[in-house]
């Protein structure tokens, strides 16, 4: 294991994050390697991803709820070793994600835990020419996971192999990141979120999806690209599911599907826009005369100063208005 992993904090400078403070690293999104698809709807095939600098060859798609799970088990980790064992209650972390109790949600919880320790990253490593023995580089394929270590009450995750657990730990569960995915958090932009914005976000995928998206972007009041109506299709998974990603044209027997996959992202923009936590959320008409272009709608959003977004993201939605009508103000060109 790498000996500066080994001697820093899991987290560095972010274990000084705030309780209700959580982070992720900025390309577990903008990767592909999380998507809006329901979590029961997991892709088999491997797909290539670039992760913090890196290139590998993932194992499957997870959703955002297998993302929501590991932003928590990040967040238990802050201020830890590499390698250090943490251990919580499924219950606790129920808690945490805010998710309503039922028998079915601790069945889905412990299957996205699963489906997490079972994700499998690779990547390929390059040994230079030894003097003597090879005048050619070596290459290597590495395959790493998230964890080294994870017992579940069911099953427990160690050296890449699940095995059936010794004893029954009820509801206990023990982890430990592997030094690849500790370098990952570590080298790579990590945003932050306030848990209050997840509770408003609800269950929703695709509102979670797009809501995390755009909290990559922009930040301390620095432009966001427009993004079209089906680019955030794309992006978040929906065209995937309809069989139309990589279409420049639309069948008109796929015309139904891609216009609901349309309706769907525009509707999570709008929802996203009535929590308060941006400057503004617009959404204008594309050019065009066709019926795909008039409803392939033009999304532009415009963040505050990470000073004051944080603060917004603090606060019960019912008053996030009137700070940020105080922000707009002190924004004014011409403040009254």
């Amino acid at each position: 294991m790498d000996a500066t992993l080994r001697t820093n904090p899991l987290l560095g400078e972010h274990s000084i994050w705030p309780s209700r403070v959580r982070g992720y690293p900025k390309s577990l999104i903008e990767s592909g390697l999380f998507t809006s698809i329901q979590s029961t709807k997991l892709t088999d095939a491997s797909f290539d991803v670039q992760i913090a600098g890196r290139y590998y060859e993932a194992s499957n798609q997870l959703s955002v709820r297998h993302l929501r799970v590991l932003i928590e088990l990040i967040d238990m980790g802050k201020g830890t070793q590499c390698g250090d064992a943490i251990e919580f209650d499924l219950g606790k972390l129920v808690e945490r994600l805010n998710w309503s109790r039922s028998g079915e949600l601790y069945t889905e919880l412990k299957r996205l835990i699963r489906d997490l320790a079972d994700l499998a990253l690779s990547y390929t490593e390059v040994m230079p020419p030894i003097e003597g023995f090879s005048d050619e580089p070596d290459e290597y394929t590495v395959s790493a996971r998230l964890f080294d270590l994870f017992e579940a009450p069911d099953w427990v995750f160690e050296r890449g192999q699940f095995e059936e657990p010794e004893y029954d730990c009820h509801s206990k569960c023990i982890f430990a990141f592997s030094a690849e995915f500790s370098r990952i958090i570590q080298n790579d932009t990590l945003i932050t979120v306030h848990s209050r914005v997840f509770k408003d976000l609800g269950r929703s995928p695709l509102r979670t999806y797009l809501a995390l998206f755009y909290l990559g972007h922009g930040h301390d009041q620095r432009g966001i690209f427009s993004y079209s109506t089906r680019k955030l299709a794309e992006r978040s998974g929906l065209m995937d599911r309809a069989g139309i990603t990589g279409e420049k044209w639309i069948s008109r027997k796929k015309l139904p599907a891609f216009h609901r996959a349309l309706q769907r992202v525009k509707a999570a923009i709008r929802e996203i826009s009535d929590l308060r936590i941006f400057r503004h959320v617009r959404i204008s008409e594309s050019c065009g005369n066709s019926e795909i272009y008039r409803r392939n709608l033009i999304v532009n959003v415009a963040r505050f100063r990470m000073s004051d977004e944080s603060q917004i993201m603090s606060l019960p939605q019912e008053f996030r208005e009137l700070y940020r009508a105080h922000l707009m103000r002190s924004l004014s060109p011409n403040p009254q």
